[in-house]
Parts: structure tokens; C-alpha cells; sequence
């Protein structure tokens, strides 16, 4: 068993918050300590669940690599923290493979949550008192005041966490970001069906549909090729869907992806009509637009990313959308769709809804090689869902209290 399946995490709502319980599969314990940090955190600071899932599913691997080794929490210092940075890198980059640089942004987002947690401990047990500070065991210039408020720092963050990879690159933090809705998508497409030509129309409309329904990210979208398409005619007699390795994919990736034979066949029709007749009025031959799907207006050349950018950050725009929202939206919404699904299909089965197992469910048809990415947009999720299912079986009681009050009216009238 490997340090990080040996502590598992359950979260138990009491008076509309959640708190995580973790045990301790090799000691047979509960980790007290983990539950008081979540009650804590929802509680006294007020946060929302969201971010008390995250904060905890951070802490969580650095508690089972401690209880592994055998090592007190009193008795962490710089090194643990060191030696626990490297071990959860090499386990990242084994288990994922891929981007080093990716995985040190994730290792840097559990140390910073480790940093904090350790504070916490620290706050809450006096005796603790060299545990982690400027002169502590683990060295940070992190402070918290008298109510467990972590105070900000005037100091720059490598004061607080002196250990983060320093070389991990730009990092997104995975917060979730904007999600085109249902009705996002039906107004875009107005807004595109409103427009002068009907070759711009059918081409953004048809881009849309490929991200919403394949996931694929804005640059991958716009590598895909004609001629990739181009089935025959009873192709899906013999199979459930087409697959499609996008010429451009993050990483330098080859992975596959599947179209459904619908899309498969708007697409064709989309390259038979629309953009044959584009790259007759515009001269242009095959070699020329480079097998490429989606063509310029102006030139019948490739469409550049940049464009494409353009194309869907002005559509949200002008149908009113405030936040910052582009291409990549319609990826979001494939991810929360897709995620909501797994959630009820697991849950009207009586199967496992943890966050991990949905992760590892849901990341392949995203063509996500690290599933941990996609743990914020799941705890959001489970949080719509269980405040929905909360205020559905509310109703429901509800709805039984009146016909049991009716019934008994009923009976009442019936016996006079």
C-alpha cells in the first residue's frame, strides 16, 4: 500500500457544514487533528466548502507520507519538508509522466496548504511553540494571530514557504475558471447566426460544438484536419464513434480523441458545403489551406489561434457574459457536464463518489494525464449537487407533511 491510499477522507455535514474525516487504514485511527483543521477552516474562518476541500485534499498526502515514515508531527522540520516535496514530485511524475513543471505547481499548492496547516497545529497546541516559525523547526514567516487568522505577510511569499520549487513556471492554481452554460451556447450561436456570412456562421458554430462535445483546447481545435473526417458512408455500421489524434496538442501530446457519428457528420457536411464553396470564391487550393478545417473569411488560409481567441472572447462580449471568458469555456463546460454526470450515474448505482474516483473516471475523456487537475471543478460539483439533492428532498418532506396534513383534514371532514 503506498502512503497516499493509506489515508482516506470522508466528509460529514453538520448544521449545513462539512467537515473531513480521515482515517488512518495501517493505525486504524482517525486523524482528530485533520477534523478539528476542517471545522476550523469552515467555521471560525468562515470559508467556503469549496476551499476547505481543496486545503484538506492538500494536506492529506503530506499527514500519510509523516504517518508513513513513522515521523510525529512535532517533530517535522525543514528537511521532512524537503524530503516530502521530492518524494510526491517523483511520485507525481511517475504515476503521470508528462510536464515536471506541472507537477512542481502541484507539489508548491500541497507545500503552501502544508505550511499553513502546520501553523494551525501550531496555534492550537502552545506547547508546539518551535514547530515553525522564523527560528522553528520548519522555517516560514508565516504568523497567525490570536483567533487562528493566518495574518498576511509584508513579506514576499518565499518568506512564508522558503521551499516551493522555485522553478515551476507560470501557474494557472487549477481555480476553477469561467463556465459557458446551456444558455451561453444558444445565444452565441444567435449572435453567430445573426452575422453577414453564413460561410463565419456555420464555421464558429461548428467550432463550439467541437469543444463543447469533444473537450478539446482551443489550439487543438483549429490543427484539426479535413481529411480526418472524411469517412465513408457506413463507417458507423461498424463502429460507436470516430477517432481524431489532433495535430496540436499541449505537450506535444498524441492522444485520441472520440467524435460521436453526428458530429462527425455535421463536420462533413460542413467541409462538402461551406468551406468548398469558401475555397472556390477565395482561389485557394488544398495545399494552400493545408488540410486544415477551419478557414480564414478574409484569406481561405488557416485560421490562427489568435483568431479563434478573438472569435469567442468578443461573442461573450456582446452576449453579455462580465467575466473573462473565451474559447476554453466551452472546455470547462464539457468538464462540469460531464462531471455532474458521473456524480448522479455513481450515486444512483450505489458506487464510490469520491472526489479522486470521479477524477480518474472523468480525466481520459478530457485527455487529462493528471486527474488531480480536475479535484476543484469536482468539489464544486458535489457541492451543487448535494445542495441540490438537499433542497429536492426538502421539497419532498415537505410535500409528504401537506398530503399528510390533507389526508388527515380529509378524514376529518369524512367522520362528520
Amino acid at each position: 500500500m503506498s502512503s497516499q491510499s493509506r489515508i482516506s477522507v470522508s466528509w460529514v455535514e453538520v448544521e449545513d457544514y462539512k467537515y473531513a474525516v480521515a482515517y488512518d487504514s495501517v493505525t486504524k485511527l482517525i486523524d482528530y487533528d485533520l477534523l478539528d483543521y476542517s471545522i476550523h477552516l469552515a467555521k471560525r474562518l468562515a470559508l467556503s466548502s469549496l476551499t476547505v476541500r481543496n486545503m484538506v485534499y492538500h494536506v492529506t498526502p503530506f499527514l500519510a507520507w509523516i504517518s508513513e515514515g513513522k515521523i510525529l508531527i512535532s517533530h517535522v522540520g525543514n528537511h521532512a519538508i524537503t524530503k516530502f516535496r521530492d518524494d510526491e514530485l517523483k511520485r507525481l511524475v511517475k504515476r503521470f509522466g508528462d510536464s515536471v513543471k506541472a507537477h512542481k505547481r502541484t507539489v508548491n499548492s500541497r507545500l503552501v496548504c502544508v505550511y499553513q496547516y502546520l501553523a494551525w497545529v501550531q496555534w492550537k497546541r502552545p506547547d508546539y511553540i518551535k514547530l515553525i516559525g522564523a527560528d522553528g523547526q520548519v522555517t516560514s514567516s508565516l504568523v497567525i494571530d490570536n483567533a487562528g487568522k493566518l495574518i498576511k505577510s509584508k513579506r514576499k511569499s518565499k518568506g512564508c514557504y522558503p521551499l516551493l520549487f522555485s522553478d515551476s513556471g507560470s501557474s494557472s492554481r487549477h481555480r476553477p475558471a469561467y463556465e459557458a452554460t446551456d444558455q451561453n451556447c444558444d445565444d452565441i450561436k444567435t449572435h453567430f447566426l445573426g452575422g453577414q456570412s453564413s460561410y463565419i456562421a456555420a464555421r464558429n458554430i461548428l467550432m463550439m460544438d467541437v469543444m463543447s462535445q469533444v473537450s478539446l483546447r482551443r489550439g487543438s481545435v483549429n490543427s484539426l484536419r479535413a481529411s480526418q473526417f472524411m469517412v465513408a458512408e457506413d463507417y458507423f455500421d461498424k463502429h460507436d464513434f470516430l477517432k481524431v489524434v489532433p495535430d496540436s496538442q499541449k505537450f506535444s501530446y498524441k492522444k485520441v480523441y472520440k467524435f460521436s457519428s453526428l458530429l462527425t457528420y455535421k463536420i462533413k457536411d460542413f467541409i462538402e458545403t461551406h468551406r468548398v464553396t469558401l475555397m472556390t470564391q477565395k482561389k485557394v487550393t488544398e495545399r494552400e489551406a493545408q488540410d486544415r478545417l477551419f478557414l480564414s473569411n478574409t484569406t481561405g488560409l488557416p485560421l490562427s489561434n489568435s483568431s479563434v481567441t478573438g472569435i469567442f472572447s468578443s461573442a461573450f462580449d456582446t452576449i453579455g457574459v462580465e467575466e473573462r471568458a473565451a474559447a476554453h469555456a466551452f472546455r470547462h463546460k464539457f468538464a462540469n457536464d460531464r462531471i455532474h454526470d458521473e456524480i448522479l450515474e455513481r450515486k444512483k448505482a450505489g458506487l464510490d463518489t469520491s472526489d479522486s474516483s470521479i477524477a480518474y473516471s472523468v480525466a481520459p475523456s478530457m485527455g487529462q494525464s493528471n486527474p488531480e487537475s480536475l479535484l476543484p471543478y469536482i468539489s464544486r460539483a458535489q457541492i451543487k449537487i448535494s445542495s441540490t439533492l438537499r433542497k429536492e428532498n426538502l421539497e419532498l418532506k415537505e410535500l409528504r407533511e401537506d398530503n399528510a396534513r390533507l389526508r388527515k383534514l380529509l378524514k376529518e371532514l369524512q367522520g362528520e
